[in-house]
């Protein structure tokens, strides 16, 4: 029987003044003990000592710098100098656990275009500040399709703890809607091929204060923004699903998913307003339409008609709870509203 050779596995590391940080991501990926790798650093034009850093460690990577792009075009242009069969993408503050990579590979078989694992919630510091996250079930990618149809999106971990078959973005030119790279390749990865989930911390993730640094105040506009790129991401799925072929998608009506409505009501509320009784009854007909699970649903109808009913400072109080991940813990996943 044949075996089959080791997957070369990149890793871009992107980075935007985070000097303090990108040492600890570099020496991460360098100390696997997984030998068919690639190392990419990509920096953002930072301003700090980001650079110096960088190019200390020399030859034992590839270091990119350009001016100020965004991480989205920083990480879109770092492709174009990756040679793996699949690709990481880790943000500059967090770090692999020892063994990440290899565990990866194990299972990068060829009809895999996606692979997360869980990721655990570090401070500043690197002390652990919470347990393993999101949770991992073994979903086929029929289930993967019908979750993106009926809600947008599916349980995923943030950028860090996803890795995707290169082939993934050669469907993708630029997302110029949005902010980070990874919206539309989880998306896109289960039209592709099998998403194999790892039920295990393979990297730290770090909370911080310039990682959440707009989360603690209600931002109208960064609301609608949400909202907008939710949506944005939509069209785009659909649309590279019908020029290439691909497994048919059918997005249920995006302006009624929770995602969205829930941005709706955040948006009221930073405006100073409530969020009215049409825009709650929306917001909870999203809910039974979702079949978020029995405990979540009636949690979260609660919380939508106390905005509706409590005075302005509690239901303040309420959508900073709901939009800042700082007031409740680590995240647990992509598709928490």
């Amino acid at each position: 029987m044949d075996v089959m050779p080791e997957p070369k596995i990149t890793v871009i590391i992107n980075s935007y003044n985070y000097e303090k940080y990108i040492g600890q991501a570099i020496d991460s990926v360098l100390s696997q003990d997984y030998a068919n790798k690639e190392i990419i650093v990509v920096d953002d034009g930072s301003t700090d000592g980001s650079k110096d850093i960088i190019l200390a460690y020399g030859e034992s990577i590839k270091a990119i710098f350009h001016e100020n792009l965004g991480q989205a075009r920083t990480c879109l242009r770092a492709l174009r100098q990756a040679s793996g069969d699949f690709i990481q993408f880790l943000d500059s503050d967090d770090y692999l656990l020892p063994g990440a990579i290899s565990a990866v590979a194990a299972v990068a078989l060829p009809d895999v275009a996606k692979i997360q694992f869980q990721l655990l919630p570090v401070g500043p510091d690197g002390a652990v500040v919470g347990e393993p996250w999101p949770a991992m079930s073994a979903l086929s990618r029929q289930d993967l399709i019908k979750s993106i149809e009926r809600r947008g999106s599916y349980v995923t971990p943030p950028n860090s703890g996803n890795v995707y078959r290169s082939d993934v973005f050669g469907y993708i030119d630029d997302i110029d809607y949005e902010g980070s790279i990874d919206g539309i390749p989880y998306l896109l990865a289960p039209l592709l091929g099998e998403v194999r989930q790892i039920a295990r911390p393979l990297a730290c993730y770090r909370y911080h204060t310039e990682n959440f640094s707009g989360h603690g105040k209600l931002d109208p506009a960064r609301f609608a923004l949400e909202a907008r790129r939710h949506k944005r991401r939509l069209d785009h799925l659909s649309a590279i699903s019908r020029q290439n072929n691909l497994p048919e998608i059918s997005i249920s009506d995006p302006d009624g998913q929770l995602f969205v409505t829930t941005r709706d009501i955040l948006r009221k509320i930073s405006e100073g307003g409530r969020p009215g009784v049409p825009l709650v009854a929306r917001y909870s007909l999203s809910l039974f339409r979702e079949k978020e699970g029995m405990s979540r649903t009636v949690k979260l109808l609660i919380w939508g008609v106390a905005t509706q009913i409590l005075p302005d400072k509690s239901r303040r109080r309420l959508a900073i709870y709901r939009s800042d991940p700082r007031s409740r813990g680590p995240a647990k996943g992509r598709t928490a509203a």
